[in-house]
């Protein structure tokens, strides 16, 4: 039987006659209307425990227009017009009084190369006080094929750009407010008001949320005739050969309150959080994290050589359902790595992940919980169970010898075939 499609609410309104600012530029307004109807389905906040015990809030519906903005931008080696949350340095603009434009972070994974892509971390300056770093909803660039996104004409490390920014947007969802000092942050991150738009999006919340907890209810009955799924509009240059959709929340919603019982409790809710995602969803995860729908724990022991270490996951009748040596470990943290930015330090506060999107073409988003906040990354089907793996084993099972083996040398690569991943040197 066919899964029951619904079509998206047209009661979304978006605004951007904002007189202090610009209206956006030719074609961009189609293109972010399909990101922001489509993020109108997601509920409005997700509350997150955070490991010092205060209690936060992230809009999904930002998180979503973030993820599909980035999925797109990775699809095209980001050599893609709009860019998803994109983090400025705003030392240089705050303590040269305006006169030096905020400097946007590059990628690190690929050296001091030209032509770097903008980082996907969501904290590149560790230790940053409030406001020296600013992350827009989206910037806009006149040159798709340039991945600078900035006005200015210098990186961090003295290279010479040429300036890209065409236009800032910042969409304000419903419950979205103003923080201290972001929005003349942000007009200084545009240069002034005539590069930057503000959308202001209103309508459709009582009927998304109908429909999100209509999903929901399908997803933990189980036995409703075809999976409720809520279509999302996608623009693509390759048309979309599937419809495709968004996933429950509801797993990442009550693991989020478990935070205090450590992360090992939280991988445990997630086993149940899996068997909610749609059908094709589970069958590629169970290719790569077959673990994740067991009740276990990872364990690790020396190699048979004896220096070196493995990791099991063992069910409940101790039989070993995932297996991986450190040097498969090291080998797929080195391409996660390469496409998210995220280090070492961070991936010991992840406290949490889902995959949350699915996409076509062997891509997924997953939603990390770090340090309290809610980031997207994309990657390749095939690391998406490598980096459930490292989350759940660097909190449970051998943390010293996993961070160990992660900062050596690399001495493998990590690929997908067929339904298994396989590591050769």
């Amino acid at each position: 039987m066919t899964a029951q499609m619904i079509p998206f609410d047209t009661t979304v309104t978006i605004r951007e006659d904002i007189p202090k600012y610009v209206r956006l530029p030719h074609q961009a307004m189609g293109y972010l209307e399909e990101k922001i109807r489509s993020a109108m389905w997601w509920p409005e906040v997700l509350r997150v425990q955070r490991p010092d015990g205060l209690v936060g809030t992230s809009l999904l519906k930002q998180i979503a227009m973030s993820a599909a903005i980035r999925a797109d931008e990775r699809k095209h080696e980001f050599c893609w017009r709009y860019k998803a949350e994109v983090s400025f340095d705003m030392r240089p603009w705050q303590t040269s009084r305006r006169a030096k434009a905020p400097i946007p972070f590059l990628s690190k994974t690929d050296g001091d190369t030209p032509g770097r892509r903008h980082s996907q971390n969501p904290f590149p300056l560790p230790g940053s006080l409030a406001g020296e770093v600013r992350r827009p909803d989206v910037v806009i660039v006149e040159n798709e094929g340039n991945r600078w996104p900035g006005r200015g004409a210098v990186d961090h490390d003295g290279m010479a750009q040429w300036p890209n920014l065409l236009r800032l947007v910042e969409v304000k969802f419903p419950g979205d407010t103003w923080g201290k000092g972001q929005e003349e942050d942000y007009v200084g991150i545009a240069g002034d008001n005539h590069h930057m738009t503000v959308l202001k999006v209103s309508g459709g919340e009582e009927h998304a949320k109908e429909l999100v907890e209509a999903a929901i209810a399908a997803g933990f009955l189980g036995k409703v005739a075809g999976r409720l799924l809520l279509r999302a509009r996608l623009r693509s240059k390759i048309p979309v050969p599937q419809a495709a959709w968004f996933e429950p929340w509801s797993a990442l919603e009550g693991a989020a309150g478990s935070a205090a019982n450590g992360v090992a409790a939280l991988w445990d809710t997630a086993a149940q959080g899996v068997r909610e995602l749609s059908a094709d969803t589970q069958v590629w995860l169970r290719q790569s994290a077959q673990w994740l729908f067991e009740q276990g724990r990872w364990i690790t022991e020396a190699s048979a050589a004896g220096h070196d270490h493995e990791w099991h996951y063992l069910d409940d009748t101790n039989h070993a359902v995932q297996r991986y040596t450190a040097a498969e470990l090291k080998a797929a943290w080195q391409q996660i790595r390469q496409q998210t930015d995220l280090t070492v330090q961070q991936l010991r506060q992840i406290d949490w992940g889902q995959v949350c999107i699915t996409m076509s073409g062997g891509m997924a988003v997953v939603v990390l919980v770090i340090d309290g906040v809610l980031v997207p990354v994309v990657l390749t089907q095939a690391l998406v169970g490598a980096l459930a793996a490292l989350v759940a084993i660097t909190a449970t099972a051998g943390d010293a010898a996993l961070m160990a083996a992660l900062t050596s040398p690399p001495n493998f690569s990590f690929t997908a075939n067929g339904s298994h991943d396989e590591f050769f040197p």
